[in-house]
């Protein structure tokens, strides 16, 4: 987005599906269902076919929580294509937390990592700065021990399976039976089906998950980006660069990427490119090979 050097917090690679409303620039009123590319504390890039002005304001509504606010409209991030363009938008309301993420102020050092966790008490989410001895606990047990601020305890956190879900509704309260009802019988529920042990590892690589980790990516003709995923999965992972590599070629991926430490390198091919409109990057997607 335009203002991308000058953001505040993170960002993450996130589709919230929305709706927009407001004025085009020819002064006519839209609606669109839609989605974001990319959230962060204060907005993101919303992907709007209407022609909007830099400066007004639009109406954005979460579509599965309902939540709505005003957004300024900061600018077109590169050209519009054929489904629209990206546009960067700014909560007008700097002290909501419209997306429902706590988000770190913008680490750019290579080393530092990032993960989108949720508490399992509450459900608060947030995207965590970790060191890679926190990853190896994570990786090992598939849960952090952290401060959750809506619990005001510490709590467990694991991998945040769908942020952009909305919040379960409180349980209707039991019937109170009459006073002359006679008490039911009482009958023993049938057995349930049991559900298969799974390691918490195995959950974690059965899921996408936002996890922004130091990794290398190399061709075979040497070219080399040092970069971070964007998000990983048990088969494949997520990530941007500025180097151009073609669909369907091989790449040798280290992700984590510890450079004075022992390294595994893995082999994956390219199934998605799409640029990143406005930074010269473009954000791929690669299998892992069987």
């Amino acid at each position: 987005m335009p203002n991308e050097r000058r953001r505040r917090t993170e960002r993450l690679f996130l589709r919230y599906p929305v709706k927009v409303e407001g004025f085009d620039s020819s002064g006519s009123q839209f609606g669109e269902t839609t989605h974001t590319i990319v959230v962060n504390r204060h907005g993101g890039r919303v992907l709007v076919k209407a022609a909007l002005t830099p400066g007004q304001t639009v109406r954005v509504t979460q579509v599965v929580s309902g939540r709505a606010a005003d957004f300024r409209v900061v600018g077109l991030a590169g050209a519009s294509g054929p489904d629209g363009g990206e546009w960067g938008v700014e909560c007008r309301d700097e002290g909501l937390n419209f997306w429902g993420i706590t988000f770190p102020p913008v680490d750019e050092s290579a080393a530092s990592s990032s993960v989108l966790l949720e508490c399992e008490q509450c459900h608060e989410v947030a995207l965590i700065v970790f060191s890679m001895v926190e990853y190896d606990l994570l990786e090992s047990s598939g849960r952090l021990l952290r401060q959750c601020t809506t619990c005001r305890a510490e709590t467990s956190w694991v991998y945040s399976r769908n942020p952009t879900r909305a919040p379960e509704p409180e349980p209707p309260a039991p019937p109170v039976p009459e006073a002359s009802s006679p008490a039911p019988l009482s009958v023993a529920p049938a057995p349930a089906e049991v559900a298969p042990t799974v390691s918490p590892a195995e959950r974690r690589m059965s899921l996408r998950v936002s996890l922004r980790l130091p990794m290398r990516v190399r061709n075979a003709k040497d070219v080399i980006d040092l970069t971070k995923s964007e998000n990983l999965s048990k088969g494949g992972v997520a990530f941007t660069s500025d180097k151009l590599f073609e669909i369907e070629e091989l790449l040798k991926i280290t992700c984590p990427y510890n450079p004075p430490g022992d390294n595994i390198e893995v082999e994956g091919r390219v199934v998605r490119r799409v640029e990143v409109a406005g930074t010269g990057r473009y954000l791929y997607g690669v299998m892992y090979s069987r």
